[in-house]
């Protein structure tokens, strides 16, 4: 979710077509297909809920490039309010991903000389083409292994879901994870199951009001336990 101000030619949100709560919960659970049929149905702009949360799609590349060049320099991006709510708890910095504002400038201005600038991106060519190695490796491996063809890769989209967060912290961290080994180390798997298990934990609890976490406290003490997992890996 994008804020922003009011192009020409979309509709408010009050006027969007959209979809129901159900509906927003399969396209947040659906494949990228899914949400194709999405853009074909309601066209480049669409409005779905679910629960509290309201969210504007942007499926057009020119409508985004165009939102994305009028934002100012501390952008609001979406509110993932569970996540900065679990580390006021622990006590720990809420860090670029849930910070806002003159914080979020801050650190930004820290990581663009290192990571984001081109010159400074053009370092790690060699680090993620070894990771890209992997990667292919990785699929080679797994060809055959599930039902279907003897060519066949069971699980395409979860090895490119291993291969974004080798790739992170091969850049972020300056390590490698495992997560495209042969044989995945334990403690590796139990940060990639947190990492999945936490956006599903995010989506409920986003929509969740607060008093229904002490008769509900599923959702909840998921992410905590999840946020908690990744932080002491």
């Amino acid at each position: 979710t994008l804020a922003g101000p009011r192009l020409p030619g979309t509709r408010e949100k009050s006027r969007s077509p959209g979809s129901s709560q159900l509906r927003l919960l399969e396209l947040r659970h659906s494949t990228l297909l899914k949400k194709v049929q999405g853009a074909a149905r309601f066209g480049p702009v669409w409005l779905a809920s679910f629960g509290t949360v309201r969210t504007v799609y942007v499926a057009a590349p020119a409508l985004v490039e165009e939102l994305l060049r009028q934002e100012g320099p501390r952008p609001e991006r979406c509110s993932f309010s569970p996540w900065t709510e679990h580390r006021r708890c622990r006590q720990r910095a809420c860090g670029l991903l849930t910070a806002e504002g003159e914080e979020w400038q801050r650190l930004r201005s820290l990581l663009a000389p290192l990571l984001l600038r081109p010159q400074a991106a053009a370092r790690y060519a060699g680090t993620l083409n070894n990771v890209v190695c992997d990667l292919v490796r990785r699929l080679r491996r797994q060809r055959g292994r599930g039902t279907g063809p003897p060519a066949l890769v069971r699980d395409v989209a979860g090895e490119f879901y291993k291969f974004g967060l080798e790739g992170i912290a091969a850049v972020l961290l300056g390590s490698r994870l495992g997560c495209l080994e042969a044989q995945v180390p334990p403690d590796t798997e139990t940060f990639i199951r947190a990492v999945g298990s936490v956006f599903v934990s995010t989506l409920l609890t986003m929509a969740m009001p607060h008093w229904l976490r002490h008769l509900v406290p599923g959702p909840w003490g998921r992410l905590c336990r999840d946020w908690d997992q990744m932080f002491a890996f």
